[in-house]
């Protein structure tokens, strides 16, 4: 677990554009910000924060006041930089194109707000007190025109305009501590809720957009936990001439879908959708002259974009480790994209997840939980959660195998298919002796001739006319062929090819003399009575002097277990003070790409610091042991390019500050308590003393593979600061000097 645990620790941190340009989805690359970067991504958050208090009176107490600044701020700043938010895009083009047509006649509110796209699987769009609304791509993938956009949009905005964010932060200051508190709070957000409906319809009937897309609005919301389209997946979408799989391993079982409109709200911050569904009618029925507008910006736009979420939603899902989810979204689209090499690319990183998971027992992911299953997705997610380990490893090798020969002598497919060999020759659950050198029809065909002519042999030598008859009776005899273990069949051609099989055994006899790949060294130091210890993983090391340096992410946590934003930022500083110290002693070509740098070099670092969060929140997504390819291969390359290395250097700080008992002060005060009382009640308030616990992580990977090169984790019973941090780095880029290859 101890790259797990680094792995995630490290994770968990202008014009615009048209969309006339048609996306290839053939060779699709993942949205992009573009044009000049924004105040909103370069302004620090303090910055921010001391410019409202001065700007704004709320009313309150200046300690409210800051609470409140101080919680918009630091928790849009925190989205804005997570690798999942985007601005200029196509996306984010189109739907600032759509709210400035809803808000045509109000020009002063339309200059106050931005919109900006976030690259999730989940249906939502978020309103801002800072202006700032954010739509998702997963909320568009589930969208069947514009207008179903242009309202939830007017909704957003209207929670905006009416200051919603501001009234809910006033009602808590106010009712917070009441007994029942929880549950008013629910009902007070439920009313601000169906205010932003009726507001948002008048938005929208203003702009043109027709009254019959609004009811199915509230469809889309309500299904949307659902993938973005339903259809049906035959039982032959997996089995081809290669790999036959008999239908009694296909469950024939329906899965309804389950949701209701009129569902209990009681602890909900939203209505029911029957609620909604029901005062929005009535809204309607009050507003005259509608419109006929569906597609304003033209129906062929609104397909292009949509199919760039449902592309994004596919990533989203890899970049998560969701394996099942991003296949029956591949297999929406490969409908409409057959050709794409992006979605046969992105298949194959799936089912070598899938074969990941196997190796590393972790299936937690593998499928959603059977309890979850609704709708057509449920027939794919139930077979595939029904597979044994050997016959998903042998599926994820025919598979890739096969899309080798649809797009043969690919980059991507080639190196993943080189992955797939040593995932088969490191784990246990896989033996070439298992495996038959027949297809399955073709052994079942071999079977029965075999068994033709050893009973017309034995017809022709019985020596009886009765013993002749009953052994001609003898037609329709089991063969000795399981299907149940059709798999060993299904990959006859891969196990008997030359190739593989050199590969398959250069990767068992590495596995053989590297068995100590995966332990820990820990190294000890005293230094005045404290300790320090360096794990360090055994990994391949980093193979030139050349590092490009992901920002330090750090997080803070206080005796009370409360975190600090501002103490998190300083902590990151002292970190990176410590990394170019580190970098000039040990003689490494260090370049360091962070957020300071946005005000001057702009979009281009923006979207590589997004690309690098996801290169690492894909890794996270698995065990210690998984390699993996990474989705957005094609833009890492090119940031290899720019910066002339492979090697992307993470880092993590985790500074907690717990209360323990001192077991030394403990036993003073209990050996003198009979003679000396008052030595006890003085040591007493000391016993619970401070405990200074600083985790520092550092994690090497190659930028394009993803293969960690070297992975570091350091403990030391300090408090961040700047010689701390000297002192820890020094360290580990001398560990990185020594197994500099």
């Amino acid at each position: 677990m101890f790259l797990k645990q680094l792995l995630l620790s490290l994770s968990s941190l202008f014009f615009l554009v048209g969309v006339s340009a048609q996306t290839d989805f053939n060779h699709y690359q993942s949205l992009m910000a573009k044009g000049e970067i924004p105040d909103d991504f370069v302004t620090d958050t303090k910055s921010k924060i001391t410019t409202d208090m001065l700007s704004q009176d709320l009313g309150v107490t200046p300690t409210k006041e800051r609470l409140f600044f101080e919680g918009i701020h630091v928790t849009i700043d925190e989205l804005l930089h997570s690798g999942l938010v985007v601005y200029g895009d196509e996306v984010s083009t189109y739907v600032t194109k759509i709210a400035d047509r809803l808000l045509e006649k109000q020009p002063e509110l339309k200059a106050k707000l931005r919109f900006y796209t976030v690259k999730s699987t989940e249906a939502n769009a978020l309103s801002t007190h800072q202006g700032i609304i954010f739509v998702t791509t997963g909320l568009i993938a589930q969208l069947t025109s514009e207008a179903q956009l242009a309202l939830v949009l007017a909704h957003e905005i209207s929670h905006y305009s009416e200051q919603h964010v501001l009234e809910s932060f006033d009602w808590n200051a106010k009712n917070g501590r009441k007994k029942n508190s929880y549950e008013l709070r629910c009902q007070f957000s439920k009313e601000n809720e169906l205010v932003a409906d009726k507001l948002g319809l008048a938005l929208y009937q203003n702009a043109g957009y027709m009254k019959e897309e609004v009811v199915s609005t509230f469809d889309v919301l309500m299904y949307s936990y659902l993938p973005f389209d339903e259809v049906p997946v035959p039982t032959t979408y997996f089995s081809n001439n290669r790999m036959y799989i008999p239908q009694n391993q296909f469950q024939v079982k329906e899965y309804p879908i389950t949701a209701e409109e009129d569902y209990n709200d009681q602890y909900s911050s939203h209505p029911n959708i029957k609620k909604r569904k029901d005062a929005i009618l009535d809204a309607i029925e009050e507003l005259d002259d509608w419109g006929k507008v569906v597609f304003s910006q033209g129906e062929s736009v609104f397909y292009q974009i949509r199919s760039i979420c449902r592309f994004e939603t596919v990533r989203s899902f890899v970049l998560n480790g969701e394996y099942a989810q991003a296949l029956y979204s591949i297999f929406i689209l490969e409908k409409e994209y057959p050709s794409s090499i992006y979605l046969h690319r992105t298949k194959a990183i799936c089912w070598l997840g899938f074969a990941q998971y196997e190796i590393g027992a972790n299936e937690s992911k593998r499928v959603p939980k059977k309890a979850d299953f609704e709708g057509e997705s449920a027939t794919m997610f139930s077979f595939l959660g029904r597979l044994s380990d050997e016959a998903l490893l042998a599926m994820a090798a025919r598979t890739i195998y096969d899309i080798d020969s649809i797009i043969p002598n690919d980059e991507v497919i080639v190196q993943i298919k080189d992955r797939i060999a040593l995932t088969m020759a490191y784990t246990t659950k896989f033996s070439l002796d298992d495996y038959a050198k027949r297809g399955y029809l073709e052994s079942v065909a071999y079977a029965k001739a075999k068994q033709e002519i050893e009973q017309a042999d034995t017809v022709e030598k019985t020596s009886s006319k009765y013993d002749k008859i009953k052994t001609k009776r003898k037609v329709d005899v089991e063969f000795d062929i399981d299907s149940t273990k059709f798999f060993r069949y299904g990959i006859a051609d891969i196990v008997t090819d030359s190739v593989f099989l050199a590969k398959y055994e250069h990767y068992k006899q590495q596995k053989a003399t590297n068995t100590a790949k995966e332990d820990s060294l820990e190294v000890a130091t005293t230094k005045k009575g404290k300790k320090a210890k360096l794990f360090i993983a055994n990994t391949s090391g980093i193979d030139s002097d050349n590092l490009l340096v992901v920002q330090p992410g750090a997080v803070y946590v206080d005796k009370f277990d409360q975190t600090h934003w501002d103490k998190e930022k300083m902590t990151a500083d002292y970190a990176q003070y410590g990394l170019d110290l580190a970098a000039t002693e040990n003689g490494f070509d260090q370049k360091t790409i962070n957020q300071q740098s946005l005000g001057e070099q702009g979009t281009s670092t923006f979207n590589d610091l997004n690309l690098l969060y996801g290169l690492i929140e894909q890794k996270a997504a698995l065990s210690d042991n998984d390699v993996f390819f990474p989705v957005d291969y094609e833009q890492l390359k090119q940031i290899e390019t720019k910066y002339e290395t492979t090697n992307v250097l993470f880092t993590s700080v985790k500074y907690q500050r717990t209360r323990e008992v001192n077991g030394a002060i403990m036993l003073v005060g209990t050996i003198f308590w009979p003679a000396i009382p008052f030595v006890y009640f003085i040591y007493l308030p000391i016993k619970l003393h401070q405990s200074n616990n600083l985790r520092t992580s550092l994690i090497v990977l190659d930028i394009t593979t993803g293969d960690i090169k070297s992975a570091l984790v350091m403990h030391k019973y300090k408090m961040p600061s700047k010689a701390a941090f000297e002192k820890i780095y020094s360290e580990m880029y001398g560990v990185l000097r020594l197994t500099k290859r």
